[in-house]
């Protein structure tokens, strides 16, 4: 399932976050911006250097 993305602007600034269900977790896709945030959020997140993407178990799916 591809969830829709989200668009959210904080003061001067737009972000586009897009998050897709996968087997076992889901995939997320974020600025560079984020990633300290989103790390301290979900520290057993990991990277996908080959798509680009964080992915998160499926018990984290409910936090996102």
């Amino acid at each position: 399932m591809v969830y829709p993305k989200t668009t959210w602007t904080s003061s001067c600034v737009e972000f586009t976050i897009a998050i897709t269900e996968l087997d076992r977790g889901a995939a997320v896709k974020f600025p560079f911006e984020l990633k300290e945030a989103f790390r301290a959020a979900f520290p057993s997140a990991k990277w996908n250097p080959g798509a680009r993407r964080w992915e998160v178990g499926p018990r984290s799916i409910r936090r996102l």
